[in-house]
């Protein structure tokens, strides 16, 4: 299948099931509901620490039984999708780990990138560089991320932490979509383990064609800056940040997985 004809049925895919994609966007917006009151709420030592816990599950069962939803549909199978509280924490949870290695990668090969750029002698600059970078992209979903690249290469005046920064940005895409490619691949292959190995999934990568495979990338790429700036549109227009935030948070979900499910060879 062609590249534009993937993006344009994950486009529609949320469309297409937009029953179960209401109610994954109505169970984001719980968890930011909750997570906005926890967040707000002060009580004791022992309440919060209780509030603290809540705060960390309620996303995870909801990102659980976003991923049954999504791959019940993806495996076209028949009937509504047998939701297991068990299979919820541990979907979470994998989703969870899978991602954070990722992002580790990440951060690992854009330090190892930007090491020439005098990064060490710049190493007292990094934490409040950090801090306005983690503000900015506080709750922020991937579309956001990357659909914001170009307003946020330029939040910074040193010229040595913006290239670092754009460094990561290329690479925690690439890296995005190598973790993707897992996903997919755990889904079809129910290998956990394999998910970490990156060899396979170039290989998986090379299988697709490298061309097509960057032209892919290209196109998630505008399509995300298109969708996020038009969020960000309405939301200067209306203040309905939560309500937008759980709406995109659900399309992210429904077109990544859709679309690399689709250019996942077979």
């Amino acid at each position: 299948m062609k590249n534009r004809e993937i993006i344009k049925e994950s486009l529609l895919f949320p469309i297409k099931n937009y029953k179960y994609f209401i109610i994954v966007t109505i169970l984001f917006l719980i968890s930011e509901f909750s997570r906005e009151y926890l967040t707000h709420t002060h009580n004791s030592d022992i309440s919060s620490n209780i509030m603290f816990i809540i705060s960390f599950i309620i996303p995870l069962i909801v990102l659980g039984i976003s991923l049954q939803i999504i791959f019940h549909l993806l495996n076209k199978k028949k009937g509504a999708p047998r939701i297991s509280f068990h299979e919820t924490i541990k979907e979470a949870l994998q989703d969870t780990i899978l991602e954070s290695y990722y992002l580790l990668l990440a951060l690992i090969i854009s330090t190892i990138l930007t090491l020439p750029s005098g990064i060490i002698q710049k190493i007292d600059e990094i934490p409040s560089f950090m801090s306005d970078l983690l503000a900015n992209t506080e709750e922020t979903s991937v579309f956001e991320i990357i659909g914001s690249l170009p307003d946020m290469a330029m939040i910074d005046t040193y010229n040595n932490i913006k290239m670092i920064f754009i460094t990561f940005i290329i690479v925690f895409v690439i890296l995005f979509s190598i973790c993707t490619i897992s996903k997919i691949d755990l889904n079809e292959n129910k290998d956990y383990k394999q998910s970490f190995n990156i060899i396979r999934m170039l290989k998986i990568i090379k299988k697709i064609g490298i061309i097509k495979y960057m032209e892919f990338l290209l196109l998630i790429i505008i399509v995300s800056i298109l969708i996020a700036n038009i969020v960000f549109f309405l939301d200067m227009i209306v203040a309905i940040g939560s309500i937008l935030s759980a709406i995109l948070e659900s399309f992210s979900l429904f077109f990544f997985l859709h679309s690399f499910a689709k250019l996942y060879p077979e």
